[in-house]
């Protein structure tokens, strides 16, 4: 089980006993009928097992689980469409009964609905004090907060604000000794009362063009980078990382178990997130 992503949080505070029960307080109970959406925790690894949250060694893992009906919109406005249509032949049909109309025909067909789900996994390394999740969708993260934060546990991210430094790591040439940019990045910049977006890779990095578009007020807001030569990577302002790859590691689900992956997974992660809190500071000395 290894992070294609990480998001990376600094425990200030938890009681790991007390944070289990409260985990389980919190399984992920199956949407009802009625019901448009609904999520909650569920065992990481083992099936069937009541407990949401797996501990062994220094580590205790959870797996954040979201359902959520699938129901377009179109498929409801089409349906209330003709109703309301036949209603119209003999009265009017004010604004108030159409909203209504629409909220009756979205329950009705909820039961028949499919249900698309979602998995986010995430543990807690009770040595070096991170939360780390495989996430960095802000929708997704902030879901899991809102439930974490029931548990008696109290969080710091590990940047507070969006940084500069990758902008800087390009055009100066100030990126870390253990920091090796690579061939792909994307640039925004303020243009009028939009915003351009330009993604570029491979031979484009080191054209002109681009470090013209940075004296231009854009900015690098995505970086592809490879730390120490063991993690290929991409990296945004948040220092949040997607794309994540373990560059000389060999996965063999038959010699490794889910907890060997874990436990090699996350000692590589707490170094990378002890860099990481370097590179801010760096760069403003």
């Amino acid at each position: 089980m290894f992070f294609k992503n990480l998001t990376a949080f600094k425990i200030e505070e938890i009681d790991i006993e007390k944070f289990d029960e409260s985990l389980d307080k919190l399984a992920y109970i199956p949407c009802s009928k009625s019901q448009k959406s609904t999520r909650g925790f569920i065992s990481p690894i083992l099936k069937n097992d009541e407990k949401c949250l797996h501990k062994f060694n220094h580590l205790a893992v959870f797996c954040f689980f979201n359902e959520e009906k699938i129901l377009p919109a179109q498929v409801i406005n089409e349906e209330a469409k003709e109703y309301i249509d036949e209603l119209e032949k003999t009265r009017s049909v004010s604004k108030k009964e159409k909203t209504e109309i629409k909220e009756d025909v979205e329950q009705r067909l909820l039961p028949q609905a499919f249900s698309k789900y979602r998995k986010t996994y995430g543990y807690i390394d009770l040595i070096n004090n991170y939360l780390v999740m495989d996430s960095v969708s802000d929708k997704q993260i902030t879901e899991i907060l809102e439930l974490l934060h029931r548990c008696e546990i109290k969080l710091e991210p590990i940047v507070k604000e969006e940084t500069a430094i990758l902008t800087e790591w390009f055009t100066e040439g100030t990126n870390p000794l253990d920091i090796e940019i690579g061939n792909k990045c994307k640039l925004t910049s303020d243009v009028g009362d939009g915003v351009a977006n330009i993604s570029c890779q491979g031979s484009s990095m080191l054209n002109d063009n681009i470090r013209s578009f940075i004296d231009a007020n854009g900015h690098i807001t995505e970086l592809a980078i490879v730390w120490r030569e063991e993690l290929s990577m991409t990296v945004n302002t948040k220092l949040q990382l997607k794309a994540i790859k373990f560059i000389d590691l060999v996965k063999d689900d038959n010699q490794h178990s889910h907890e060997a992956d874990l436990l090699l997974m996350s000692d590589a992660f707490a170094e990378l997130i002890g860099s990481m809190k370097t590179w801010t500071v760096s760069t403003a000395e």
